[in-house]
C-alpha cells in the first residue's frame, strides 16, 4: 500500500488489516479502509498516473472488489 501516494491525494489509511470478525456476508481477504476529504479527491486518486500503475500490479496479484462511499 502506497501511503505517500495516498497522502498525495488528500487521503488517510484507516485500516488494514486480513483479520476481520465476519458477522454477515461472504466476502474474505484483505480488508483496506481509505477515507478522503470528498469523492472527487477519491476519484483523483483512483484514476491518477501513481494509482493506474499500481492497479496493474496488483491486478495481476490479486483479486479486488473496490467501491467509493459517500460520508453521510
Amino acid at each position: 500500500m502506497s501511503t505517500p501516494l495516498i497522502s498525495e491525494y488528500g487521503g488517510r489509511l484507516l485500516a488494514r488489516n486480513p483479520v476481520v470478525e465476519r458477522l454477515e456476508g461472504n466476502q474474505e481477504g484483505l480488508v483496506v479502509l481509505l477515507e478522503f476529504d470528498s469523492m472527487e479527491e477519491a476519484r483523483q486518486f483512483y484514476f491518477s498516473d501513481g494509482y493506474t500503475a499500481a492497479k496493474l500490479v496488483r491486478e495481476k496479484a490479486s483479486e479486488a472488489d473496490l467501491i467509493l462511499v459517500e460520508r453521510v
